[in-house]
Parts: C-alpha cells; structure tokens; sequence
C-alpha cells in the first residue's frame, strides 16, 4: 500500500445536512448484523469507518457471485451492498501499534459496533470498561448471538441455529410435519434494525445526559421480540402451539395460490366475511359464498383444503398481476410472489426509488437498496459505493486522528496498516 495524497470524501459535504452527520462510527463488527445497522447510520449522515483486517478478510468480501465471473476482495455482491456509503481502513489488530491506532480512532468517535467473541477487544484494551474511562460518552455496542450474560453465553451461534432459538424454526412447517427450517439469514437484518434503534436512542440520551451507553445485543433476543405469539399463547394457555403452514383461523383463504406462468404464485388474504362475498364475486363464483362448507371463517377452516383446491383451478387461468389488479381493485389483498427479478422491475418499487445506483470503481453502475423509509424534512441520503479494502486509511490516519504524514508511511511500512 502507499499513501495517497491527503483528500476527504466528496460526499462529505453532502452529508452534513443530513441528521447524523455529526455522528462517527468506528465499526469493528464484520459478516452482516454489524455492518447493516451501520449502512443505516452511514446513509443518515454518519462517517462509519469500517475497520478491516486483510490476514482475516470479512467473509462477505469473498461470497460470489461475482459480477462478470470476476472474483476479487472489492467485488462481492453481498458486502458491496451492506457496505455501501463507508470507508474501509485496514489494521492488524494483533500488534501493538494497531490496537493503539484502533483505541485512537475509538478516542474520536462517537459509536463503537463490535462482534468479537468475548474477551478479544478486552485484550487489546478496547473494552468497554478500558475505553469508558477516557470516554464516559461513549456508545459502545456489543453484539453476539445470545448476549454477554447467561449460562449459554459462549454457544457459538449462526442464521439457522438463532432461527431455532428464537422459536422461529419449531413454528415454520405444516400440520403433521417437522419444523422446516427457514432460509436466509433473518437474524442478522433483524438484529441491525434492533441495533440502529438501540444506537439512537442511546444517542438521544447522551445528548440530554451527556452520558454514554454500554449496548448488550443478543440476536437471539432480537429474534424472538419479533415472533412472540407462539410464546404469549403458550403462557397464557399452557399449550404449544402447532404447525399451521399458511392458514389462519380467522382468515380464510389465506395461502399462496399457483397461477399461469413459470413457477408463477399469487398470495390472497380474506380477513372477514364482506371480504369473502367480494372475493367470490370478482372469481366470478357466487356459489362459493352460499355454499355451506365455506359459510364463514370457521367452516371455510375447516373445509380449507377443498377451498383451496377450488381458488387453485380459478387463478391458473390467470397471471398472478391479473389477479392481483382485479382483487385490489375490489379491496381485497392480493400479491404476486415476487422473484428477486420481479422485486427488480416492480413498478410499485421503482416509483418509490427504492432502488438507487451507485458506481463502485471495480464492478461499475450497480443498484442496491436504498433506504425502507421516506422523511419530508430530511435531505435524500448518501448513497456512495461501497469502499475497496482500505481505501480510506491514509484520510483515517491524517484527518480523523491528525498523524503526521511520516508517522502515517511508517505504519504503513511497518504494515501495521497495509
């Protein structure tokens, strides 16, 4: 590596009317639940400064597939898109130099993310209790699969195993059959969401009582706050819930629905009996409201298969838009199953900017999500492209902690920062 000249990031200016933008991150958590919550707060005006390690790459930089078939640390799909509107600085954490540049670069910030397992950053004097003394304003956040406390503390904890965990996976499947596990990694966007609430309402805090926050995320625990009618129907009557697959008593038909096209499904929700009568007249199958094996909610449930075959022969003559226009248009919920294309070309997303486009220097023009939320008193966020390993050290070295350029080049040549 060798030093570029002194330069701050262009979208500097652009980020200081925006409400974080006095804010700095030093985030030291890598893989996804860190780095999302962070991608919030960097696209909301806040200089996140990821540090990375080039002995231990973070996982996302080497998960194709890579645009054109190019493999390369810079040109993953999944970091480029958790990582988009930060810098990257490289440190070897193992020396001691490095952990003292990492404590300065703590010194100056406002928030630290971290994932390590216990005890690492403690080691290397970043612990919350070492840090605090300098920095009693500190928000330091902590994040580990079932928290810092508690007999299972030390489990080592992943995507699937935290969906188990939280009751997610025991409740997926249907009557009759075994748990299915769920796919994807929903603990870890759960847990950002949860992470970027927790930071700012710590932030919030610290502006009334100029006091600091020590943060003990569990994912677990951020897991099961969103799935809590399994737990509060069991505590209340004593009963585990069973597998139900898509029905729902009270709401029927409720299910996904095969319609014309390749692999092709529609989703309809019918929550009370006006619903159902508008239902069965936009299918153009009156009878099915007269019918008494489908007279209300309780009957269609227990007759719901029979109904569901019956809906099935109605929407394979249709495009699941067709029926999804048609219902709508009645009042009744009705989508399409999107696929990751159709979640692409969605009308209803482009017209929100839900996509935006941002030019990454290696693979080009490419769109990532851009913000769930609309705010009419805030500027459009920063959407710059996500950073090539340590792109931004020598700017973290010279303008974030003030070294002198000589000092700088020897931590490079010393390949404490490289």
């Amino acid at each position: 590596m060798t030093l570029a000249t002194k330069k701050a990031p262009s979208a500097m200016v652009k980020r200081s009317r925006l409400p974080l933008s006095r804010v700095r991150v030093a985030d030291f958590s890598w893989l996804a639940a860190g780095p999302f919550a962070t991608r919030f707060l960097a696209t909301m005006g806040a200089e996140v400064v990821r540090v990375e390690s080039q002995k231990r790459l973070d996982q996302l930089r080497q998960i194709g597939p890579y645009p054109d078939g190019v493999p390369g640390v810079n040109r993953s799909p999944h970091y480029n898109l958790i990582n988009y509107s930060k810098m990257s600085m490289t440190l070897d954490l193992s020396t001691p130099r490095g952990a003292e540049v990492a404590r300065r670069l703590v010194m100056v910030s406002d928030v630290v993310v971290e994932n390590f397992a216990a005890g690492v950053l403690e080691r290397l004097g970043l612990g919350w209790d070492s840090v605090r003394r300098d920095r009693p304003d500190l928000v330091y956040v902590s994040s580990s699969g079932l928290g810092r406390s508690g007999p299972a503390r030390h489990y080592v904890a992943y995507g699937m195993t935290l969906h188990a965990f939280g009751g997610l996976t025991h409740a997926t499947g249907y009557a009759g059959q075994p748990p299915r596990p769920v796919s994807g990694t929903w603990a870890d966007p759960v847990t950002a969401i949860t992470m970027t609430c927790a930071i700012l309402a710590a932030l919030h805090c610290r502006r009334r009582t100029g006091q600091g926050q020590y943060i003990d995320l569990a994912m677990s625990d951020a897991m099961l706050a969103i799935t809590p009618e399994q737990v509060l129907e069991c505590g209340l009557t004593g009963r585990v819930p069973e597998r139900t697959g898509n029905f729902e008593e009270t709401a029927v038909p409720h299910n996904t629905y095969r319609c014309q096209g390749d692999d092709a499904w529609v989703a309809i929700a019918v929550r009370d009996e006006a619903e159902w009568r508008v239902f069965c007249r936009v299918a153009s199958h009156r009878e099915w409201a007269a019918d008494p094996r489908f007279a209300d909610a309780y009957a269609r449930h227990r007759n719901e298969a029979e109904l569901d075959r019956a809906i099935t022969a109605w929407t394979r003559e249709h495009t699941a838009r067709e029926i999804t226009e048609r219902l709508q248009k009645a009042g009744v919920a009705a989508f399409p199953c999107l696929t990751a294309m159709g979640i692409i070309e969605d009308p209803q997303l482009r017209a929100r900017d839900f996509f935006v486009t941002v030019n990454h220097p290696e693979v080009g023009e490419r769109p990532v999500f851009g913000h769930p939320w609309r705010m009419s008193g805030m500027p459009k966020p920063v959407y710059t492209p996500a950073p090539l390993l340590g792109q931004h050290s020598d700017y973290v070295l010279r303008d974030v902690l003030g070294l002198p350029a000589e000092e700088a080049k020897r931590l490079v040549d010393e390949k404490v920062v490289y």
